[in-house]
């Protein structure tokens, strides 16, 4: 795996030199010699006179407001001589506008910022992670005070499908050259549960002789374990951890104790649907933590917007 191109989104109320997002990416630019290309969308609601006047008057408004918005980050790159990246403004919807970008410029990865303006994930980055095609970063505000580690979260249940292999592959190996590239730890974590453990615990009535839970458990558990170090080892040096328990707390609260730099985790729905947006127990996931996350989809995964 290698990222050849970076589309960064850029924020209007963000200046670019302060970006979080603009950092990451100036530094793989920087190490990993990657093109690089600076997007901003512009809301068509934003525009003056939006929807008032006829087609004609409109067009001409946008493309001015639209050239003094590239004027504007040139004004913010002109102090930096270091800066060599391509410069795009768009008019639109702006999640439908930076999907067809991504697409367009055949573009390996698309890095924007968490919307500064909300606590929680907004509509726009909730969006991108599950309609576009193009592998996202969403980095949180908070990326300061992360940790110098990178953890991939793998759903080991899917390795007995092709097309789950072919997204746990995917993660490993966008989380590889991130890792070698940024010089984070990287550490796989999978998460393993008990089927029927919570009904025997839970319910007085249900009673099984015939079994022992504490017996099945670790049988699950050993079971998981070898399905792990099978699966780590076509890669050299990666640490792991195995997590007994719901999938969504137990990443949730990993992530919280440990602030990786991003958690890397693939968006896979069992739907078979084209286009589906992104699996349930994913957005649980995505929504429950408040790190930096980079949404993998599989290769065969179409965009709805295109």
């Amino acid at each position: 795996m290698n990222i050849k191109k970076i589309l960064f989104v850029a924020d209007s109320n963000i200046m670019i030199t302060d970006d979080f997002a603009y950092h990451i990416c100036s530094k793989l630019k920087d190490l990993r010699d990657v093109q690089l290309t600076i997007l901003l969308v512009v809301d068509e609601e934003q525009v003056p006179g939006y929807r008032v006047f006829g087609e004609a008057k409109s067009k001409e408004i946008r493309a001015e407001f639209t050239e003094k918005m590239r004027r504007y980050i040139d004004f913010q790159l002109a102090g930096n001589s270091t800066i060599n990246a391509d410069i795009k403004v768009r008019c639109g919807i702006p999640f439908i506008e930076i999907i067809k970008e991504s697409v367009e410029g055949a573009f390996d990865i698309i890095i924007k910022s968490q919307d500064t303006k909300f606590q929680s994930m907004h509509s726009l980055d909730l969006h991108l992670l599950r309609k576009t095609q193009v592998p996202v970063w969403i980095v949180n505000s908070g990326d300061y005070k992360a940790q110098d580690m990178l953890v991939a979260a793998i759903d080991l249940d899917l390795q007995n499908s092709e097309e789950g292999r072919e997204i746990n592959s995917k993660i490993m190996d966008f989380s590889l050259f991130i890792a070698d590239a940024l010089g984070l730890r990287m550490r796989v974590v999978s998460c393993w549960n008990v089927n029927g453990e919570d009904s025997l615990n839970n319910n007085p009535y249900i009673q099984m002789e015939s079994i022992s839970i504490t017996e099945v458990g670790a049988l699950e558990e050993n079971c998981y374990m070898e399905l792990m170090k099978s699966f780590i080892s076509d890669y050299k040096d990666v640490e792991y951890s195995m997590i007994k328990g719901d999938v969504v707390k137990s990443i949730a609260n990993y992530v919280s104790f440990n602030r990786p730099k991003a958690l890397i985790m693939g968006t896979f729905s069992r739907t078979g649907l084209r286009g589906y947006l992104i699996g349930n127990t994913a957005e649980d996931v995505l929504l429950s933590i408040d790190s930096s996350v980079v949404a993998v989809k599989p290769d065969g995964f179409s965009s709805p917007v295109i």
